[in-house]
Formats: structure tokens, C-alpha cells, sequence
């Protein structure tokens, strides 16, 4: 009976100690050292891709170049790090652990408003936050495309953007009826079409993990009722996680039409 009992104590103590490991949040230390940004700035934790308006969870302040952020998360989350009362921020998914991120801050102001480009940010110690550049890597691919439609329409962008700033609007409408723009606008839908191929399959590949309804709310502007039944293929703990609880709400507010 002894042993029994000993042994029931070790299990029930091992079992305690477990739910206590899972349930609790993991903490987590973000340092920054962003060049441009001027000694005492006050910067923002800002909560990202919840397609809501959203308060910072955390504030600090830039002290010999660099600034920190803590806290405490149930799983990995999104945030924009932006300084407060200005325009630009930059994007890292935090995870538990120690993160370290470098990069510059170029500022510029239009109008009494203050702004920053954020450029060369690299993220350490967060091992989520690689993986989803790497499934952000087709961003890339895109801009290549772009790049190479601009390349190919320049005429018929030029003449529209002329046609625009002289507010000509009999030009813009014979322009619209040109061989030029027609082969400008299949271009873009090819381009388009290509971009929803991809972040579809992107989805489709990650359904059983909380990363589908994140990257649907990361990637997706707005919603329709296809995405409903897409939704309907997450398994159980896509749907129960934190972005998938945020899609939810926003799948909901959908109408049928």
C-alpha cells in the first residue's frame, strides 16, 4: 500500500506540475536596435492582422539606442512595432523566448506629420518569425512581377497618369478603349489570379494548425462566403486558436447574399 500510494503522489505530482506548464503563458524579451529612431522616443506594441482596431498591449522608450519589450503570450502573435504619433512600422511574430531585432529608421515629415521607413529589419531568437518569412518569400516573386508589368505598360500608365493630373477626362475614356490598356488589365489579372493560387494553397497546406487562420487574416483584406467553407476545413485547434477565434468573428459578419 506503500508503494501504491508513493507511487499515486510522484504521478498525481508529475500530472500537477504538467497542466501547470501547459496552462500557464510563456514570457518573452524583445530588444531592438533600430538606427534613425532619436534617443527617447517612445515606441508601440501594437497587435497585428486582427482586422480591428486595436490598442498597444505595451509601450517603452529608446534608451542608448535600443528599447525593450515583455510579456507573456499563449501562442505565437503578430505585432507591429511602430513610435508613437507617427507613420511606418515593421512587423514580427513573437514567440516565447529572447528576441533580438536590428535595422534602420529613415524619417521623413509631410504636413507636420512625422514618418519612418523601417528598412534591414532582422529578427533573431524568434524561430516562428523566420518560418513565416519564408512563407512570405512569394512577396518577392510578386514584386518581380510587378516590376516587369510596369516594364511592360509603361506608355499606357504614363498617358493615364497624364491624362489624370490634367483631369482630361475624354482622353482617360479613349485610353480605356485602347489595345494597350486591355492587354494592361489581363496582365494584372494574371498577376492577380497567380497571387490567389498561391496564398490559397499557402492556406490549404497549413489547415491543421493554428498558421492557416492566422495567414488568412495576415494575408486577406476582406472576406467572402467561400472563405466560410475554407474555414470549415480547419481542424478543431486551427479554429480554437487565436486567429482563428478573429476569423470567426469576422466570417460571421459576412451576409449571405
Amino acid at each position: 500500500m506503500k508503494r501504491a500510494s508513493f507511487s499515486t503522489a510522484i504521478c498525481l505530482l508529475f500530472m500537477t506540475a504538467m497542466i501547470s506548464c501547459t496552462s500557464q503563458p510563456s514570457s518573452y524579451t524583445l530588444t531592438a536596435t533600430i538606427k534613425g529612431l532619436p534617443e527617447g522616443t517612445v515606441v508601440e506594441l501594437m497587435p497585428g492582422s486582427t482586422h480591428q482596431t486595436e490598442l498597444p498591449v505595451a509601450q517603452s522608450i529608446v534608451k542608448d539606442g535600443s528599447f525593450t519589450f515583455k510579456g507573456s503570450l499563449k501562442e505565437p502573435r503578430l505585432f507591429e512595432i511602430e513610435a508613437i504619433n507617427t507613420e511606418g512600422s515593421f512587423k514580427v511574430l513573437i514567440e516565447k523566448g529572447t528576441i533580438a531585432i536590428t535595422g534602420k529608421a529613415a524619417s521623413t515629415e509631410s504636413e507636420g506629420k512625422l514618418s519612418y521607413q523601417f528598412d534591414s529589419i532582422t529578427v533573431t531568437g524568434s524561430d516562428i518569425h523566420t518560418l513565416y518569412m519564408q512563407k512570405l518569400a512569394y512577396l518577392d516573386t510578386l514584386n518581380n512581377l510587378y516590376d516587369s508589368f510596369r516594364t511592360s505598360n509603361k506608355e499606357i500608365l504614363e498617358a493615364l497618369k497624364i491624362a489624370q493630373v490634367a483631369h482630361d477626362d475624354s482622353l482617360i475614356r479613349s485610353l480605356l478603349q485602347t489595345d494597350a490598356f486591355e492587354k494592361m488589365q489581363k496582365e494584372n489579372k494574371a498577376i492577380y489570379d497567380s497571387v490567389q493560387v498561391r496564398v490559397n494553397k499557402m492556406i490549404t497546406d497549413n489547415k491543421k494548425t493554428w498558421w492557416a487562420p492566422f495567414l488568412m487574416m495576415d494575408q486577406m483584406y476582406e472576406f467572402d462566403t467561400q472563405d466560410k467553407l475554407l474555414f470549415n476545413e480547419f481542424s478543431s485547434k486551427a479554429k480554437e486558436s487565436y486567429y482563428g477565434k478573429l476569423l470567426k468573428i469576422q466570417l460571421d459578419a459576412i451576409k449571405e447574399k
